[in-house]
């Protein structure tokens, strides 16, 4: 299943507007702007969106819950966010019953609300349904199966043991979850910092680990040069919400693939199995991916 991220952005003020829509693009977001509440309803009539990031009061005083509550009228598991420089405690107490998914008062880190708005996209879409992995990944029949006889054989091995690493809890419980689908897959251990990620590699050497790049204590970057050493026959993934050039090549030459945390829900496991398979990166449709 491929992880939609089509997002309507709602806010009157143009500067905000003109700042936040490119930076949602660069993170693989189809982004729809509109300045009014008119606009914004005309959008969520005629289009499908997945996110709605809105202003609460846009041409009057908490108009923004009317395009919310058209955004649930139409779509229930639309993620939605409320982002407002006049935060009041009765619109909050409404977005808590229209079931808005965060409330946050401008100004607001903008890495932050990406990565907060990955997160929530990517728990809702595994709570919907159960992940389907691309058939060539789940074979339905005994001669498609794939070789499942350990390291000296070609193919998955049994059992994969996968460790989390990452300093937000509740990141790592929507990977847990979607892990723990896989048939013959546990995740054996998390770890909320790179210092402990080397313990726990060292413990347990996993045939995997999940390292975001960006935690407390030691980073996922220094971390990785650690594991490598103490425990070199597991697979490092960095899953991060680091996108530039210079990062994504560090973490490559230290670790063995590198997904964003915004396309978790279409390339992480496409990235895990591939590595498992084949030994190298692969996109989700199965080449290898560039450095």
């Amino acid at each position: 299943m491929s992880l939609h991220k089509r997002i309507l952005f709602v806010d009157d003020e143009r500067a905000i507007r003109e700042t936040l829509s490119p930076i949602l693009k660069k993170y693989g977001f189809t982004v729809s702007v509109a300045a009014t509440v008119s606009v914004a309803l005309h959008e969520i009539e005629t289009r499908e969106f997945d996110l709605l990031l809105c202003d609460l009061n846009i041409q009057r005083e908490n108009d923004g819950l009317d395009v919310i509550r058209a955004m649930r009228k139409v779509n229930p598991d639309c993620v939605i966010f409320i982002v407002t420089a006049y935060p009041a405690l009765d619109s909050a107490v409404e977005g808590i019953n229209l079931g808005v998914d965060s409330y946050l008062t401008k100004p607001t880190n903008a890495g932050a609300l990406v990565a907060a708005l990955a997160e929530k996209l990517f728990a809702r879409q595994i709570k919907k349904s159960d992940y389907e992995v691309h058939s060539d990944l789940q074979p339905k029949t005994p001669s498609e199966q794939p070789d499942t006889s350990g390291p000296d054989g070609d193919g998955i091995h049994p059992t994969v043991s996968v460790l989390i690493v990452d300093d937000i809890a509740e990141w790592r419980a929507q990977v847990r979850k979607l892990l723990q689908k896989q048939p013959g897959w546990q995740v054996v251990a998390e770890a909320c910092d790179g210092l402990q990620a080397i313990q726990r590699a060292a413990e347990l050497s996993p045939d995997l680990v999940l390292l975001d790049i960006g935690m407390p204590v030691l980073s996922g970057l220094e971390a990785a040069k650690q594991i490598q050493q103490i425990s070199p026959q597991s697979k490092i993934v960095f899953l991060t919400q680091e996108s530039a050039s210079d990062v994504r090549s560090a973490a490559l030459d230290t670790g063995h693939g590198y997904v964003l945390k915004a396309n978790a829900g279409s390339e992480l496991l496409p990235t895990l199995t591939g590595l498992l398979r084949n030994g190298h990166q692969a996109d989700p449709v199965g080449t290898p991916l560039a450095d």
